[in-house]
């Protein structure tokens, strides 16, 4: 079975959506963190599964969770998060900017 990982820049985004949303609503903030590590460990076990999104990058791939969508690459049998990026953004200028 895959695991999972974030780098840094995954790890600042999802504190930073995270922390916007708690200031309304804590308990939906602690959802919805929870339900991204929840889909994380599904597509950990299945790593092709997520959606191609090369145009943006070479081996890139993602999956939604509400309105965010979570970008990885897959590393053997893990995946390493890279992003999580509300899917309303101009995401080619997320990649751009790193």
């Amino acid at each position: 079975m895959g695991a999972y990982s974030f780098t840094d820049n995954a790890i600042r985004d999802l504190d930073s959506i995270c922390d916007l949303i708690a200031i309304d609503n804590p308990d939906a903030a602690s959802n919805l963190f929870d339900d991204i590590r929840e889909q994380c460990m599904r597509v950990a076990r299945f790593p092709f599964s997520g959606k191609k999104y090369g145009q943006i990058k070479p081996n890139l791939r993602g999956f939604i969770v509400k309105s965010y969508i979570i970008f990885y690459m897959v590393e053997g049998e893990n995946i390493l998060i890279i992003r999580v990026v509300n899917g309303y953004r101009d995401l080619a200028d997320v990649f751009d900017a790193n």
